[in-house]
């Protein structure tokens, strides 16, 4: 990839302004090429603000007017599969918030499309690139530290209140767009998912709780943890 990357950007709504144009002036190897939105006005105003020479409506004249290396893609799960792939075959690499797709059908077709075509794809888990993290992880290497077992994390969240990012109820939507982190911690630290053990629990004052148990439960066997752990479980749930 060229030394700096010239990047065109679709998506100009709330999260994306409000959360991500702001850092790019800080990475020095991004130049903020485009912008681009279905909202004219919207796309005008943050190239404005962050420094883009040029903005469109339309995603498809942004790829083929510009000289681009990669894109930003901010919006729905389905925007970030089908645009996504689109610009994997456009010949661009692609950055996409996630979830990257609906389900796992989808987002493989976006695995398999960057393969094809010699891209790269990242998605916006960004708990794992954190210095504290990157420091545990580094940590976690050294032979003086022993073979970590068990990862344990929470997320508390205020929402969501209904359906959203693609999902059919509250709990997909808050594992799409929340719960996403705390998983792809676990596998950073811990290794790629062998088993997996789920319950979720309406309380009468309408909120929503889950837990989730995943790892290499043959490790947690073996050092008596995951027994112990669901049998406490389900004393909570009794």
């Amino acid at each position: 990839m060229a030394e700096h990357i010239r990047l065109g950007f679709i998506g100009c709504g709330g999260h994306s302004t409000g959360s991500l144009y702001p850092n790019l002036p800080f990475i020095d190897t991004i130049d903020l090429v485009a912008t681009c939105d279905l909202i004219g006005e919207k796309a005008q105003r943050n190239a404005r603000n962050f420094g883009a020479k040029s903005w469109y409506t339309d995603y498809e004249q942004m790829i083929a007017s510009e000289e681009l290396d990669a894109v930003a893609i901010v919006g729905s799960p389905q925007m970030h599969t089908e645009l996504g792939i689109a610009c994997l075959k456009a010949g661009l690499h692609i950055f996409i918030e996630k979830p990257p797709s609906v389900n796992a059908a989808n987002a493989l077709r976006l695995v398999e499309a960057a393969r094809k075509n010699g891209k790269m794809g990242m998605v916006a888990t960004m708990w794992r690139h954190t210095e504290a993290h990157q420091i545990a992880k580094k940590l976690m290497g050294q032979d003086d530290f022993g073979e970590p077992i068990h990862f344990y994390g929470k997320f508390h969240a205020p929402g969501p209140r209904g359906a959203g990012h693609g999902a059919d109820n509250v709990i997909q939507t808050y594992l799409h767009g929340q719960g996403v982190h705390l998983v792809d911690c676990m596998r950073f630290f811990m290794g790629d998912v062998a088993k997996l053990y789920a319950s979720i629990i309406d309380t009468p004052d309408g909120c929503t709780s889950h837990s989730i148990t995943l790892g290499r439960v043959d490790e947690l066997r073996k050092h008596n943890i995951y027994r112990n752990y669901m049998d406490e479980y389900q004393k909570i749930l009794s």
